[in-house]
């Protein structure tokens, strides 16, 4: 029973830490964007986002799954709101502009706690993992890494030669 409740454990760790953040903006000439229930444009609106708002950081969106020319979204108000979920046209959205992906030569990163060497390294990320870069310091970019916010903090530091800008 105890080889059990530790093998459950490492599979809901592991699940969690390969999260993937994959975080996109709004894109229209609209002043509103629409979360619909289902990928269809006449599908109930769920929420209807302020295109403007992103820009002042009112709200986030994480990809979450792809269904044909339809985006599947968590959209985050911060950790009091409770998140909502929906689709969005794929032409509503582009991926985030500080989007950038692992690319290390060991395959894979250790996030930092503080941009240097000897910081701890507290989640390892695989290449091809995708962060949002938030700042820079010297060699050094502050991401966010995934967007759970528990256990460890989703920001950290990545050398820069480890990170390439992504693609859509």
């Amino acid at each position: 029973m105890k080889k059990f409740f530790l093998m459950l454990i490492f599979l809901f760790s592991s699940v969690l830490l390969n999260a993937q953040l994959k975080e996109y903006v709004l894109n229209s000439k609209d002043p509103y964007v629409y979360l619909r229930a289902k990928p269809s444009v006449k599908a109930k609106i769920i929420k209807r986002l302020k295109v403007d708002e992103e820009d002042e950081n009112k709200f986030d969106l994480y990809l979450k799954n792809v269904e044909g020319d339809w985006y599947y979204f968590e959209v985050s108000y911060g950790l009091m709101d409770a998140p909502k979920y929906g689709y969005i046209h794929k032409s509503q959205v582009k991926l985030h502009p500080d989007s950038y992906v692992v690319n290390s030569k060991k395959g894979y990163v250790y996030v930092n706690s503080e941009p240097k060497e000897s910081a701890e390294g507290f989640i390892k990320l695989e290449n091809g993992s995708y962060v949002t870069k938030q700042s820079e310091e010297g060699d050094w970019c502050m991401v966010q890494y995934d967007n759970f916010d528990i256990g460890d903090a989703p920001w950290g530091y990545i050398k820069k030669k480890d990170l390439k800008k992504a693609k859509e």
